[in-house]
């Protein structure tokens, strides 16, 4: 199970998380970071294996002593191992570092690495123990990486470097031909000299000037060198090599083995650099190994006495010069090999070829190692920029002091007004409050508005059915209307006519009487005219006994066109009556309306109610005003009281 998020790969098996990133500037030089974390409730114990790029080299490759470098193991195949036992709950941070250079970029190391258990007494695989590279191989880019070691010394420094550094392996440049022979004389002063602690391994011997013209096979692989070794299982002074013969930098074994080993003995100058290692040996006879020792020293003290130096020192600096410039024919360093070869032991040359290995191994180390001094600089300009740096960061200080307390003195000020502020907002809070509680009661009141609104809206289609059924009705009896005006007019005509008909008697009666009056007036002088004038009398009684039995005649047509107006005027008072009851419960509904729209808030709904009691307004006003006519038409008895009043002026008028 595994993840990957921002340049994180993350790997787990439920109880194990281990996250995989690069750290580009937390260390010296970038590296590959590890943060592993354990849930379980037990101690266990875990590998953690990260594959490296085929393509890049592994001597590139170094841990930190800070973050568990001993925990772990880098191989040959391009991997390296972290292997350790978690406590319960225990999270750790481990890293290693890496020297990327042109052609790598940091995504071809976020691969995701394996994690194992194991238990947890479990070690190195033994079929992996030819892999490691030994502490030695990699332990000055370790140091650099790390920053505990020095840049590389040169030649001149080289000769005080501590004995005891153990699994350093220290790489001589080769010699310059105007001091060779003041070095062969320091050689094998030393020689004679040194401690008996130094393994037998080591020595250089005449196998260095045959490994120099075999040309160092870098190619032999392991298992031709153990074949080799095997080869020679017949001499009694060395045994068979165990498989970590391979192993380089075991410090430990080293040291245990240092007593049985003795003083190296000087080579020749002119040969291939010389090389010293510590190394793990395989288990040596010490006396066979003493004996070889002495056999070799006495050879060679007697070929100083026997031949002159410079004649020895030319003869092998010529063949090494021809050797190294590849000029010397094949055919004769294959007789050479093979004379060297009669008196050197096929374990000896193994072990000389590994060197060689070795050698080229610390020259690709140094060179790494120059280009990072080249880039980085040395300890002393490190130290200088550093202390620049640090100048400039006490000058950054005394600005920032004086610039924090600037800072203090505007944060003072600024507390005070976020004070004032607060109070302020304090204040807008409550008001705030206030004003979200009026505005929830508004809320509500419109919430019920709103119902009532829907409830008066019900109303006012009602209202507008109802309206409709009068309107109706009102069609209905127009026409009842239409003919009781033209009976009015026809009853009119007649009672213009009876009208202008009693006047016309009224005036006669009041000629008669006029003509009585005179009459009277001359009755005295005419009263002997009386029996004329009695004839004629009794012509005016007759004439007037007809305009009375007329006027009695028009009388009853009168009344009887009086009871027709008077059906006519209760059906109008009917009907006013209905009017009046349908206006006044318009009216009342109108008012019930009008007092739930004042209480509701304006909005375009309650514009169009007052829109429709507009209507219902011009409506009422078309009824009243029809009302109106009604009663110019019918006279001022529309209610009933004054049909009344027009009786008593008919009775009157009888």
């Amino acid at each position: 199970m595994s993840r990957e998020s921002e340049g994180v790969t993350s790997v787990s098996d439920g109880e194990v998380t281990v996250d995989k990133t690069f750290a580009a500037d937390e260390f010296p030089v970038p590296a590959i970071k590890f943060v592993i974390r354990s849930t379980r409730d037990e101690a266990t114990r875990i590998r953690v294996i990260d594959r490296i790029p085929k393509s890049f080299p592994m001597e590139s490759v170094g841990f930190h002593p800070d973050f568990e470098s001993d925990n772990w193991t880098a191989y040959k195949d391009h991997r390296v191992e972290y292997e350790r036992t978690l406590d319960p709950g225990e999270e750790l941070v481990t890293v290693y570092g890496i020297r990327i250079t042109d052609g790598h970029d940091q995504t071809d190391f976020l691969e995701e690495p394996t994690l194992e258990r194991i238990p947890v007494d479990g070690g190195i695989d033994p079929d992996d123990i030819d892999d490691i590279l030994g502490e030695d191989r990699s332990q000055i880019v370790r140091d650099v990486l790390a920053g505990n070691r020095d840049p590389p010394r040169d030649e001149s420094d080289a000769d005080d470097a501590d004995p005891e550094d153990e699994g350093e392996v220290v790489l001589d440049a080769p010699a310059d031909p105007d001091s060779e022979a003041e070095a062969a004389d320091a050689a094998e002063t030393d020689a004679t000299a040194a401690d008996t602690a130094d393994a037998a391994g080591d020595e250089p011997s005449d196998g260095d000037l045959a490994a120099a013209f075999a040309g160092g096979d870098d190619g032999e692989t392991d298992s031709e060198a153990a074949e080799a070794q095997a080869a020679d299982d017949g001499d009694e002074s060395v045994s068979t090599p165990s498989p970590d013969d391979d192993v380089l930098g075991d410090d430990g074994e080293a040291d245990d083995e240092s007593a049985e080993s003795t003083g190296p003995r000087a080579v020749a100058t002119d040969t291939a650099p010389a090389v010293t290692a510590h190394l793990e040996q395989p288990d040596v006879d010490v006396e066979a190994e003493a004996a070889d020792a002495d056999a070799e020293t006495d050879a060679d003290t007697g070929a100083t006495g026997s031949a002159p130096a410079p004649d020895a020192d030319g003869l092998v600096g010529a063949l090494a010069a021809e050797i190294r410039s590849g000029a010397a024919d094949e055919d004769d360093l294959e007789v050479i090999r093979e004379a060297v070869d009669a008196e050197t032991r096929r374990s000896t040359d193994v072990r000389i070829r590994r060197l060689q290995s070795q050698m080229e191994d610390i020259a690709a180390y140094s060179d790494a190692l120059a280009e990072f001094i080249d880039e980085e600089g040395t300890g002393s300009d490190l130290v200088s920029e550093f202390r620049a740096e640090m100048t400039a960061f006490r000058e950054d200080l005394d600005a920032l002091d004086s610039m924090v307390d600037g800072a203090v003195e505007s944060v003072d000020d600024a507390t005070s007004r976020l004070d004032a502020a607060e109070e302020t907002i304090a204040a807008v809070d409550d008001r705030s409050d206030r004003v979200a509680t009026r505005v929830a009661d508004a809320e509500s009141r419109l919430d019920d508005h709103d119902g009532r609104l829907e409830g008066l809206a019900s109303d006012l289609d009602t209202a507008e059915d109802t309206l409709d059924d009068y309107h109706g009705w009102l069609e209905s009896h127009n026409e009842q209307f239409e003919t009781v005006e033209g009976r009015l007019d026809d009853h009119d005509e007649r009672l213009e006519t009876a009208s202008r008909n009693i006047d016309a008697g009224f005036d006669r009666l009041d000629s008669v009487e006029e003509t009585l009056a005179k009459r009277e007036e001359e009755l005295v002088t005419v009263r002997e005219r009386l029996d004329d004038i009695a004839g004629r009398l009794d012509e005016t009684v007759d004439r007037l006994e007809g305009a009375e039995s007329s006027a009695a005649e028009a009388t009853e047509q009168a009344s009887t066109l009086h009871d027709e107006v008077g059906d006519i005027r209760e059906d109008i008072a009917d009907l006013d009556g209905d009017i009046v009851e349908t206006r006044e419960a318009l009216d009342d509904r109108l008012a019930e309306i009008q007092s739930r729209v004042e209480d509701a808030a304006a909005d375009e709904e309650i514009e169009a109610l007052r829109d429709d009691i507009r209507e219902l307004d011009d409506t009422v006003a078309e009824l009243e005003t029809f009302r109106e006519r009604l009663a110019g038409a019918f006279g001022t008895g529309m209610g009933g009281g004054p049909a009344a009043g027009d009786d008593g002026d008919t009775d009157e008028a009888e």
